[in-house]
C-alpha cells in the first residue's frame, strides 16, 4: 500500500505530535487513578506553564521580530497596539476580570485553529485532494475539536479553560447532541478513508496521525476527561510542535533574510538559549510577583497583580500574531520552515 509524505518527516512527526499525546494519555490515566486529588493541579500546572506554555508564547514575539508579513503589516501593527491598549485599560478598572474572560475564549479558539492548521497542512502532503475529500476533512476535524470543547461547557460546573467558568456555559441538553457530532465525525472520517485506502491503495499517514492526535487530545481533555487531564492535554501537545516549528522557522530565515545574528549562530543554539532565558524569566516573575494566581497558587482561582496585565498582553499578542504567521500568503517563511530539512 502506498504511503504519502509526512509534515516534518516520519521520525520528527512521531516525536513532536504522537509522543506528547502518548505521554499525556499515560500520565493522565495513571496519575488520576494513583493520586486522584492527593496532588493539587498546581503541582504540574505551574511547571508546564514555566517549561512549555510561556516559552512558546514568547518565541512567537521573537519570531515576529525577525520577519514581518508585508501584506498584513498595518493590521499586525495596529491590531497589536489595540490589544495592548484594551487589556491594559480593562485591567485598570473594576472589570479587570473581563480581560481574563476574553483571553480564555481566545485561547480556546487559538488551540483549535492550530490543531486544525496542522491537519490541513498534513492533508496537503498527500496527492491532490477532491472536493468531497476536502469537505470530509473539514467536517471531521471541526467535529472532533469543536464538539468536545462545547461538550465540556454543558453544565453549571464547567471547568472552563484557565479556571472554572471562564468560558460560556451551555444548556445541558446540548451535551447529547454534541456527543453525537463528535462520534459521527469519527465514524465518517474512518469509513471514508478506509474505503479510499482500499480503492486507491494510498494512505496519508501524516494526515491520519494528526487527526488521531486531535481525537485523543480533545476527546480526553474536554469531552470525556477532567481538569486533571485537561491541563496536560491543553499545554504539551500544543506547545511541543510549535516550539519545533519555531526552530525550523528561525533556521529557514537564514535562507530568505540577511540577518547576521542568525547566520553567526545555529538555530538550535539560538532556540536553546532563548528557551532558557524565557524559562528563567517566567520562573523569576512567578517568585518575585506574589499573588499572580493566588497566595496559595491554586489552579482554579485567579487574583490580579502587577504582572497579570503583562502576562495577558503577551498571551493576546501571541494569539493575534499567529493569525498572520500561519497564513502562507502573508508569510512564506512558515512554508520554508515546514519544508526545511531537519
Amino acid at each position: 500500500m502506498g504511503k504519502q509524505g509526512w509534515i516534518f518527516g516520519k521520525s520528527a512527526d512521531l516525536l513532536v505530535f504522537s509522543l506528547p499525546v502518548i505521554i499525556c494519555a499515560l500520565y493522565s490515566f495513571i496519575g488520576q487513578r494513583l493520586f486522584n486529588e492527593l496532588i493539587p493541579p498546581s503541582i504540574y500546572f505551574l511547571p508546564l506553564l514555566f517549561l512549555l506554555d510561556t516559552p512558546h508564547i514568547l518565541f512567537t514575539l521573537f519570531a515576529a521580530s525577525t520577519s514581518v508579513p508585508t501584506e498584513s503589516k498595518n493590521w499586525l501593527k495596529f491590531g497589536s497596539l489595540a490589544l495592548v491598549l484594551f487589556f491594559f485599560g480593562v485591567y485598570q478598572t473594576e472589570y479587570w476580570y473581563l480581560a481574563h474572560i476574553v483571553i480564555a475564549h481566545l485561547a480556546a479558539w487559538h488551540f483549535m485553529k492550530q490543531q486544525q492548521a496542522w491537519f490541513y497542512i498534513a492533508q496537503g502532503r498527500g496527492d491532490r485532494i477532491t472536493s468531497i475529500e476536502k469537505w470530509i476533512g473539514k467536517i471531521s476535524i471541526n467535529g472532533v475539536t469543536w464538539a468536545p470543547l462545547l461538550m465540556s461547557l454543558c453544565h453549571k460546573s464547567a471547568f472552563g479553560w484557565y479556571m472554572p467558568n471562564d468560558l460560556i456555559i451551555l444548556p445541558w441538553a446540548w451535551h447529547v447532541y454534541l456527543k453525537g457530532v463528535f462520534l459521527l465525525s469519527i465514524v465518517i472520517y474512518f469509513l471514508f478513508y478506509l474505503f479510499k485506502a482500499f480503492k486507491e491503495n494510498k494512505v496519508n499517514l501524516a494526515q491520519h496521525n494528526v487527526w488521531l492526535c486531535a481525537v485523543i487530545i480533545w476527546g480526553s481533555a474536554r469531552a470525556f476527561g477532567s481538569p486533571y487531564s485537561g491541563i496536560v492535554f491543553q499545554i504539551i501537545p500544543h506547545s511541543v510542535p510549535y516550539l519545533f516549528l519555531i526552530y525550523r522557522y528561525l533556521n529557514s530565515q537564514k535562507k530568505i533574510n540577511n540577518y547576521k545574528f542568525l547566520k553567526q549562530i545555529s538555530a538550535f543554539k539560538l532556540c536553546l538559549g532563548l528557551y532558557l532565558v524565557f524559562v528563567i524569566y517566567r520562573i523569576s516573575k512567578e517568585f518575585v510577583v506574589l499573588n499572580w494566581f493566588s497566595t496559595t497558587i491554586d489552579y482554579g482561582y485567579l487574583e490580579p497583580s502587577a504582572f497579570y496585565p503583562v502576562a495577558i498582553i503577551f498571551t493576546a499578542l501571541h494569539f493575534y500574531i499567529d493569525m498572520f504567521y500561519w497564513n502562507r500568503k502573508n508569510n512564506p517563511g512558515w512554508t520554508m520552515a515546514l519544508n526545511a530539512s531537519s
